[in-house]
């Protein structure tokens, strides 16, 4: 199945769901409004492309360097250059060379088998509560699924901070409790592999801890619960449809005490 037609499915992914999490006011507004395209989430995209669909990696063309675009040469040269890539993917050079690179780094890499012999891009479809659900795998391995991330981060410390920010816990639950909901033999955690975009290209990749797992569950099931209940009355509240009390934030409570309200600037 083709990523278009993926995203034809009318089912409930948890790219859309995650939004609840924040309100279920901002789910229904990203539905109409998605976020818009980020050059870092353009050249994840490269980099998974490359790294997992070489085939389709193929079809894409680095945009060349015209020189002086205000020159007419230059602006035909462009022009003539577009017009006979027109059915192409066309990224900057930069990072359809960073995309090969990182694509090579996993390639040296340990967790290389496992990606390999993995079914890659693979659709899955399952109902909870009578609601249509799905996801699009990055890898199915012989017993566990697996997901591809890019990253700016340096460090193994940085890469376990975007775990908690980017919510991929809960995706990577998602993924594993659907496949097993689709019928798949999912038996083990999830494997997760990240890739440097920058720097040396360096590969960090294992299965994510039981502890991680199950909070990750916990999460998507909150998140849904609170979709089919918003789904049930049809009303989608922002994250604060009451009235609150302002405080300051735990790391400021104490910031006025070294302040006199009677003293002189």
């Amino acid at each position: 199945m083709t990523f278009e037609q993926y995203v034809a499915i009318p089912a409930l992914n948890w790219s859309t769901l995650k939004w609840i999490l924040t309100s279920p006011r901002l789910l229904q507004h990203r539905r109409q409004h998605p976020e818009p395209t980020k050059p870092a989430y353009s050249l994840g995209t490269a980099i998974h492309c490359a790294a997992l669909e070489p085939e389709r990696f193929a079809e894409w063309r680095p945009q060349p360097d015209f020189g002086d675009g205000r020159t007419k040469a230059a602006k035909a040269a462009r022009a003539a250059w577009i017009a006979d890539n027109a059915d192409r993917v066309v990224i900057p050079a930069a990072d359809y060379q960073t995309a090969i690179e990182c694509a090579e780094s996993l390639c040296a890499h340990v967790v290389w088998p496992l990606i390999e012999a993995a079914d890659r891009e693979r659709t899955i479809q399952w109902e909870i509560d009578g609601i249509a659900c799905k996801a699009r795998l990055d890898l199915l391995m012989a017993d566990r699924i697996g997901d591809l991330k890019s990253t700016r981060r340096s460090d193994v410390d940085g890469m376990r901070r975007d775990m908690a920010s980017y919510l991929y816990a809960g995706q990577l639950a998602w993924y594993h409790d659907g496949a097993i909901a689709a019928g798949l033999a999912v038996t083990e955690a999830p494997m997760l592999v990240f890739v440097q975009s920058g720097d040396a290209h360096d590969v960090v990749a294992g299965p994510v801890s039981e502890a991680m797992l199950a909070a990750g569950r916990a999460l998507w099931t909150r998140a849904f619960r609170t979709y089919r209940d918003c789904m049930t009355v049809g009303r989608w509240p922002g994250m604060a449809p009451d009235l609150v009390e302002w405080e300051l934030p735990p790391w400021a409570a104490g910031m006025g005490e070294s302040v006199d309200p009677e003293g002189e600037f």
